[in-house]
C-alpha cells in the first residue's frame, strides 16, 4: 500500500489568515496587472523604459494583449487555488514559486534586450519546476521534475547561446553561415518549452504537480512562452526558409502525434496535456504560415478553455455521473466515427504505437542510458583526483583550498585569452560536468565542480577583469560548498538545522544554473565573441553543452540531498 504525508501533518492551521491576505494581495497583483495591461495595449505607456537602469523593457500594443490576456489567466488561478490548497502544508510554497512565475511572466513578455528575456524565461522555468515537485514527500514527482531540468536546461543553453550570439552583429555578418542555425536554436527552444514534437514525452510528466498549477502552466502560460518566443521573432525566421521550414514541419507532427496520444490517455490530466500540445501544433502552423494575429487569437482561446478544463477535471467524474443522473439512463455512443474508414490493421497498428508513444519515450530513454554510461566513464577518467570515501572529508575542503589559490594566481597572472586554451579546456570542461551526472557521493561531486570550476576559470579570468564579480563567486562558491559538506553528514550537530540547509542549498543551486552564464555574459560579453573571433564553434558548442550537463547534474544532486534521501523507506 502506498505510504503518503499524514493527514495531520499536511494541514496548515493558519491557513484561514493566511488565504485571505494571499487573497487579497493576488487580487491586487491581479487587478494591477491588469490594469497595467490594459493602458499597454491602448499604447498609452512609453514604448520604450528602463527598470532601475538595469532592465529595458519595450511596450507594445501586441505585448500588452499578451499580458492582459496572460494576467487575467493568472488571477483566475490564483483566486481559486486559495481555496483548492485550503490549509495544505505548501500552501505558502505554492504561492511564493507563483510569484516568481508572474515576475517572470512580466520580464519575458515586456524584456527589451536578451538578458532580461532570459531572465523571465529562466524564472518561469524555475517556478515551474519546484511546483512539478510540489509534493516532495513522493519520490515520482521529485523524479519527473528532475525529467523536466534535463529538457528545460537543453532550452535555456540554445536560447541565451542564440540571443548572445545575435548581440554581436558585425561578427555574425561575418559568419552568414551560422544564421540559420542561430534561429534554430530559437525555434528549438521555443519547442521544448511548448512540449512540442519531438520534445513532448516531458509533457505528461508535468503532471504531478497540483491541478492548478497544471492548469496555468501547461494548459496556458508557461507551455505558451515557447510559442511567444517563436512569434517575438517570426519575423527574422520567415526571412530563414530552412527555419521556417522546420517550424512547419514540426506543428504539423506535433497535431499528429498528440492528438493520436489523447486518444489512449488513462487519465484526465495526461490527456489534457496532450490536447494542449495539439492545439500548439496548430498554433505553430499559423505562426509558420504568417498569420500572427490569428495564431495569438487562437493560443488564448485555447488557454481559458483548457484551463478551465484542467480546473474542472478533479470534479469531471461527479459531473458525470449528474448528467447521467440527469438523463435516467447511460449515454449511448453515436456520431460519425471517421477513424472506421482507416482498414482495421492499420487502426491496430496505429493504437499499438500510440500505447508506446511511437518509441518517442524509449528513444529518450536510449539517450538517457548512454548518458549514464557517458558519465560513468567520464567519471572514471578523474577517478585518481577524487576521493569516494562514503564520509565526508577533508578531502573535499582540500579541492575548495586548491580552487581558491589557483584563482588567486590565475587572476594576478593576467593570463591572456589564446588559441590554446581554447583548443582543449572546453572539451575538459564538457567531460568533468558529464561525470557529474548521476553523482551522488558528496566528495566526488565537490571534487568535480571544483575542478570544472578551475577549468572554467581559464577562460573567464582570461577574458576580461571584474574583480568584485570574481570577489562574489569565490564566496558564493565557497559557501555552497560548506553547506553541500554540513548537510552530507548525517547525524552531526546540525541535524535539527538540514531542513534550512536544504532550503539554502536550493537557493545557491539556482544560482549555479543558468544566472552565472547570464551574469558572466553582463560582464564579459566578449566570452562568446572570443570563441567567434577565433572561428571556434566547435569549442564552443562544447562549452554550452559543459553548462547545460553542468546544471542538470546539480539539479540532481541537491534534489536528492533535499529530497529523496529523506524520502528513504516512504514507498510512493
Amino acid at each position: 500500500m502506498n505510504r503518503t504525508q499524514p493527514l495531520s501533518s499536511s494541514l496548515n492551521t493558519e491557513a484561514p489568515t493566511l488565504e485571505r491576505v494571499l487573497k487579497l494581495l493576488f487580487q491586487l497583483l491581479g487587478l494591477g496587472g491588469t490594469v497595467f495591461g490594459v493602458f499597454v495595449a491602448l499604447g498609452k505607456i512609453e514604448e520604450t523604459y528602463s527598470l532601475f537602469n538595469l532592465a529595458p523593457l519595450s511596450f507594445s500594443i501586441m505585448k500588452g494583449w499578451i499580458f492582459l490576456l496572460s494576467n487575467t489567466l493568472y488571477a483566475i488561478v490564483a483566486h481559486f487555488t486559495c481555496n483548492y490548497l485550503h490549509k495544505d502544508s505548501n500552501f505558502k510554497k505554492f504561492f511564493l514559486n507563483y510569484a516568481l512565475f508572474w515576475i517572470g511572466l512580466f520580464f519575458f513578455i515586456f524584456g527589451n534586450s536578451a538578458l532580461v528575456l532570459f531572465a523571465g524565461w529562466e524564472l518561469i522555468g524555475v517556478s515551474s519546476i519546484f511546483l512539478i515537485s510540489f509534493y516532495s514527500y513522493r519520490n515520482p514527482p521529485i523524479l519527473n521534475s528532475l525529467y523536466v531540468v534535463s529538457f528545460y536546461k537543453f532550452a535555456d543553453i540554445l536560447l541565451i547561446t542564440s540571443l548572445l550570439l545575435f548581440q554581436h552583429n558585425d561578427i555574425i555578418s561575418a559568419h552568414s553561415a551560422y544564421v540559420p542555425f542561430l534561429y534554430l536554436g530559437i525555434i528549438i527552444a521555443g519547442l521544448i518549452k511548448s512540449g512540442s514534437f519531438p520534445f513532448t514525452p516531458w509533457l505528461p510528466k508535468a503532471m504531478e504537480g497540483p491541478t492548478t498549477s497544471s492548469a496555468i502552466y501547461y494548459g496556458a502560460l508557461s507551455i505558451n512562452t515557447g510559442v511567444l518566443l517563436i512569434l517575438f521573432y517570426i519575423d527574422q525566421i520567415k526571412e530563414v526558409p530552412i527555419a521556417k521550414n522546420f517550424l512547419l514541419l514540426s506543428g504539423l507532427l506535433t497535431v499528429i502525434y498528440s492528438s493520436f496520444q489523447s486518444r489512449v490517455q488513462n487519465n484526465a490530466k495526461a490527456l489534457l496535456a496532450y490536447a494542449s500540445s495539439t492545439q500548439i501544433g496548430f498554433v505553430l502552423i499559423e505562426i509558420a504560415l504568417g498569420y500572427k494575429e490569428l495564431a495569438l487569437a487562437h493560443l488564448f482561446t485555447n488557454s481559458f478553455y483548457k484551463v478551465y478544463q484542467f480546473i474542472k477535471s478533479p470534479s469531471l467524474l461527479h459531473s458525470f455521473h449528474e448528467m447521467v443522473g440527469e438523463n435516467r439512463s447511460p449515454f449511448r455512443a453515436n456520431g460519425v466515427h471517421y477513424q472506421k474508414l482507416i482498414p482495421k490493421k492499420i487502426r491496430l497498428f496505429l493504437y499499438y504505437q500510440n500505447l508506446h508513444h511511437f518509441h518517442l519515450n524509449s528513444l529518450y530513454e536510449v539517450i538517457g542510458t548512454l548518458g549514464y554510461k557517458l558519465s560513468y566513464f567520464a567519471e572514471k577518467l578523474f577517478f585518481p583526483l577524487i576521493n569516494k570515501g562514503n564520509s565526508v572529508s577533508i578531502w573535499s575542503l582540500m579541492w575548495v583550498l586548491y580552487y581558491l589559490t589557483l584563482n588567486y594566481f590565475i587572476n594576478i597572472g593576467g593570463i591572456e585569452i589564446n588559441a590554446k586554451y581554447f583548443d582543449i579546456i572546453p572539451f575538459f570542461i564538457m567531460l568533468v560536468s558529464l561525470s557529474m551526472i548521476h553523482q551522488k557521493n558528496t566528495n566526488a561531486f565537490i571534487a568535480l565542480m571544483m575542478i570544472y570550476k578551475i577549468l572554467e576559470s581559464f577562460i573567464l579570468y582570461g577574458v576580461h577583469e571584474h574583480e568584485p564579480y570574481k570577489i562574489i563567486g569565490n564566496g558564493v562558491l565557497t559557501l555552497f560548498t560548506f553547506i553541500i559538506l554540513v548537510c552530507g553528514k548525517k547525524g552531526n550537530i546540525f541535524k535539527a538545522q538540514r531542513k534550512f540547509m536544504g532550503s539554502l542549498l536550493i537557493v545557491f543551486m539556482l544560482y549555479f544554473t543558468n544566472f552565472p552564464f547570464l551574469l558572466q555574459s553582463l560582464v564579459n560579453e566578449h566570452i562568446i565573441e572570443a570563441f567567434l573571433q577565433q572561428d571556434m564553434i566547435m569549442d564552443l558548442g562544447f562549452y554550452c553543452l559543459a553548462n547545460t550537463f553542468f546544471n542538470i547534474g546539480l539539479y540532481q544532486f541537491i534534489f536528492n540531498q533535499v529530497y529523496l534521501e529523506n524520502n528513504e523507506g516512504v514507498r510512493s
